[in-house]
């Protein structure tokens, strides 16, 4: 379902980032981002450095290839939960997704002369608890022209919330927040123009989600894969015939 106060988009430059308090290993505990708008500033809660977060990063893009949201003047803009708005969706959004169709790199303008496209995927997701990643989104701020943060406003006002992914979660408390086209992230521009997506989720989210945003039920999903197994085995093949067994229960891209 919908995030309870909306969706949207905040642009601006960047201010100040405020690293949060450390727990008992020393690492930092999430952060405070401030970002410059023409209506004065806007702050943006940050999970990089909180406990069972992970991020990801997406370099090498081009203003070109988010048309929508660079186009978006500085300030708070909501955005409706469909892809039509500018809104991101992690399992969804062409520039977010690794395949051949839906390469971040795969418009006509990026062809290099043999006509073919040139492929920049994302890094793939790293435990984001550590100081090295952190710094690394510091050095991204801090070098950036234009700012970028989507995310979940807050009743406080000039303030975001749930910059991560917003679907996947497990049955529990925020299981509520699953819904497709309401991710948050943090997109960095700098003067040359290169453009960086830098997302984040949670250990016990799930990237495997319904068309409606929720977790696919891994139990649910294995016991059919087991069910589909057994009638296979029990059916009359003849001698010789008989196809490879499938093994139950072991779909490991969706553990």
């Amino acid at each position: 379902m919908p995030l309870e106060y909306g969706y949207g988009v905040v642009v601006g430059t960047f201010e100040s980032l405020r690293r949060g308090h450390r727990d008992g290993s020393g690492r930092w505990v999430s952060g405070r981002l401030t970002l410059n708008t023409r209506f004065g500033p806007f702050q943006a809660r940050i999970p990089l450095g909180a406990a069972g977060i992970r991020f990801r990063l997406i370099d090498g893009l081009t203003p070109a290839s988010l048309p929508l949201l660079h186009g978006l003047p500085s300030g708070y803009t909501p955005l409706a939960p469909v892809r039509s708005s500018g809104a991101l969706d992690y399992t969804r959004s062409a520039v977010l997704v690794d395949s051949l169709f839906g390469s971040v790199r795969s418009s006509v303008h990026h062809y290099r002369c043999s006509g073919r496209p040139v492929i920049r995927r994302g890094s793939p997701w790293l435990p984001g608890q550590s100081e090295r990643p952190v710094t690394a989104f510091e050095t991204a701020l801090e070098s950036s022209r234009k700012v970028m943060v989507l995310g979940e406003p807050t009743p406080a006002g000039r303030r975001l919330r749930g910059v991560h992914l917003n679907q996947g979660y497990p049955v529990g408390p925020r299981a509520a927040d699953n819904g497709p086209w309401q991710d948050g992230a943090v997109i960095c521009s700098d003067a040359t123009g290169n453009v960086q997506i830098w997302q984040f989720k949670f250990q016990t989210q799930t990237l495997h989600v319904r068309p409606d945003g929720w977790a696919v039920d891994h139990a649910l999903f294995r016991r059919g894969v087991g069910t589909i197994g057994s009638l296979r085995r029990s059916l009359p093949f003849p001698s010789g015939t008989r196809p490879s067994q499938v093994p139950e229960g072991t779909v490991e891209q969706f553990g």
